[in-house]
């Protein structure tokens, strides 16, 4: 499906979302945003019937096929469709008359209501129809029950109609939120708008198919790459030279993944060796490398503008690291702001994006720094990040409290919650790209994680119910719980699960899977273990 970014531009391929830091914008600005987060189907752009964007009004020569009906008031703004009537009603419809066979039916819109009245989303297939309409504070299913939630701000909403049973589901903002039987009709039409009464609504979009019954989501993968350390000089931790490794996986990912479950790549940091260094005459940039292994959509350094590949299905995004401040390591030297970082792959740290029914956070953990300055070697071997600002803990903890409807400081939505970051928030010793344990120094759970707000992040995670933070840093595979207890590899059971992955530079990734669960209702997060990509220079220095 298509996945839910947030742009200036919303005809760029793949629309996507960025977003910034907490101090960027405003924490009403971003639950604004989040309202109006999720958004229809590109692909399945062979199985709509019919699809209205509103780029224009209905029943013009965009979209003939539309009927209007009623005499209020409707105008086109931003590719918004606003409907606002007093007492007589506005709708517009697409009607086939005699019975069909149709295997099912699905129809699927981006409203909101403003004010007054309701307004109606209506189809029927020629065995069966149904009715969902929507008011102030709450929808009702005809036939069906009452359901509240917030529909003064634009929601998904997703009917699914099964022609054998009559049998239909109703989902919002990719959860289901009820279901009924039809009611039997030997119509077949599809009609959205306000039937009567006072009343003003706004109209994203609305598609439909008479092709079958579609969920809104389907099992999805997403890849956790980290550390790549991308490079031009030698350096005596090891670098990637010139990005020929990380060129190489994503070669691969080219030739055996595309068209399967794979829908989103993470890099969790150290994107960069030296990320703020310039090299040469020309004072160029490690990551012009990186970026030309990857496909972009446009010229802006945004999160979800680059690609794995040209046709723009496999979204790439990163999460600064601490070597992406930096600009020298040997002795390390950075700076408190990755500008290079900044420049090349992203304007901003943090990002969010929606993808099916999961809610993918990305958030910076900042530069080098030393919890304990007297333990010389543990800060050589895993320095602290910085950790979060208030300005990032209250964006995130503002955002995952939306994601209900209700700012209780808990979450009870059905999204699945995975946070993407470059410090371990719990570090455990695991094991080594060439699968022997890991030897280096770990003084304790929180060594080598972020200096700041790290125990406040931890009861976050608890209280929001995320499902997975994944992270890097330490070049190692391991999965613990919150007290630094390991874990194996398994789907998520109530509890956060930290992960950390090995470096890509070094040939590890690992696999995270999303499935709906029987009724739709949530998702089955499954974390697998590390996987090894054939090229790689594990024990290479």
């Amino acid at each position: 499906m298509r996945s839910t970014f947030f742009c200036e531009d919303r005809s760029a391929v793949n629309e996507a979302a960025w977003v910034g830091s907490g101090a960027a914008r405003s924490i009403f600005a971003l639950l604004t945003l989040l309202g109006s987060a999720l958004v229809a189907s590109d692909a399945w752009a062979l199985r709509w019937t019919g699809r209205y964007d509103a780029h224009q009004v209905p029943q013009n020569a965009s979209y003939p096929t539309w009927t209007r009906m009623g005499g209020g008031a409707q105008s086109v703004n931003a590719s918004i469709l606003t409907l606002q009537t007093t007492s007589a009603s506005e709708y517009y419809y697409r009607y086939w008359g005699a019975s069909s066979t149709n295997p099912g039916e699905t129809l699927e819109a981006r409203v909101k209501l403003e004010s007054g009245g309701y307004a109606v989303l209506q189809m029927a297939d020629g065995k069966y129809s149904l009715q969902v309409q929507i008011y102030p504070g709450y929808i009702v299913l005809n036939p069906g029950g009452t359901y509240y939630l917030d529909t003064r701000r634009f929601r998904n909403y997703h009917v699914m109609l099964a022609s054998a049973s009559g049998y239909y589901q109703v989902f919002v903002d990719n959860a289901v939120v009820g279901s009924a039987y039809a009611t039997p009709s030997s119509s077949n039409y599809v009609l959205f708008g306000q039937p009567y009464g006072t009343a003003k609504s706004h109209w994203d979009f609305v598609y439909y198919t008479t092709s079958g019954y579609y969920r809104p989501w389907d099992s999805f993968q997403l890849y956790h790459m980290t550390d790549s350390h991308v490079d031009y000089a030698p350096q005596p931790n090891g670098y990637d030279d010139h990005a020929g490794t990380f060129g190489a996986q994503m070669d691969w990912i080219r030739a055996n993944k595309l068209g399967t479950k794979l829908a989103l790549i993470v890099n969790g940091g150290d994107a960069g060796n030296t990320g703020n260094a310039l090299y040469g005459y020309y004072s160029v940039s490690p990551y012009t490398d990186l970026v030309s292994k990857l496909y972009r959509s446009n010229w802006q350094p945004d999160p979800g503008r680059m690609t794995a590949d040209s046709g723009g299905t496999i979204p790439v995004f990163f999460t600064p690291g601490n070597h992406d401040f930096r600009t020298t390591n040997s002795p390390p030297q950075w700076t408190t702001t990755a500008t290079q970082y900044h420049n090349y792959i992203s304007r901003y740290d943090d990002f969010y994006y929606f993808h099916g029914n999961a809610l993918i956070i990305g958030l910076s953990s900042g530069y080098d720094t030393c919890v304990n300055p007297v333990d010389l070697l543990s800060c050589i071997e895993n320095p602290e990040g910085s950790g979060l600002t208030q300005g990032q803990f209250d964006y995130v903890k503002n955002l995952l409290d939306g994601l209900d409807g209700v700012s209780d400081g808990r979450d009870s939505s059905s999204f699945a919650k995975i946070i993407l970051m470059h410090h371990p928030i719990v570090n455990l010793g695991g094991t080594k790209c060439d699968g022997t344990a890991y030897t280096g120094l770990i003084r304790g759970p929180d060594d080598g994680s972020i200096a700041n707000r790290r125990t406040q992040f931890i009861q976050l995670c608890d209280d929001m119910k995320v499902h997975v933070v994944l992270t890097g840093h330490v070049h190692q595979g391991v999965i613990t719980d919150r007290y630094g207890n390991a874990l194996s590899p398994g789907l998520y059971s109530g509890k956060t699960l930290y992960v950390q992955t090995g470096s890509s530079r070094e040939g590890r990734y690992r696999v995270i899977e999303l499935t709906p669960n029987f009724n739709f209702t949530s998702s089955n997060v499954r974390v697998y273990g590390e996987s090894t990509f054939q090229t790689h220079e594990c024990g290479q220095q």
